[in-house]
């Protein structure tokens, strides 16, 4: 009779970092993190997704455009899964 051997696989667990600068935002902001590629997703008071960049690889120039003022919500994802959320103050 063989002998049975059975296996646990866990992903390592990911720490992730957003450095927004500056924040509160006037006109545009760098945004980077500590792990790629990622997804970076804002969200307005609404819940409504007003922005979104896929695929990024550490750090992107956000730019404001036609976004109004007010406190707006950032989720970042890895592989598909939500890793971060913080604020985003536009001026």
């Amino acid at each position: 009779m063989p002998d049975t051997v059975a296996y646990s696989i866990h992903e390592a667990e990911i720490s992730v970092n957003a450095n927004i600068f500056p924040n509160p935002v006037s006109q545009s902001a760098e945004i980077s993190f500590n792990v790629s590629p990622c997804d970076f997703d804002l969200f307005n008071s609404a819940g409504q997704k007003v922005f979104s960049q896929k695929n990024i690889s550490e750090s992107f120039l956000f730019m404001r455009n036609d976004l109004a003022p007010g406190i707006y919500l950032y989720e970042v994802s890895v592989r598909g899964a939500k890793m971060k959320t913080g604020k985003i103050i536009l001026l």
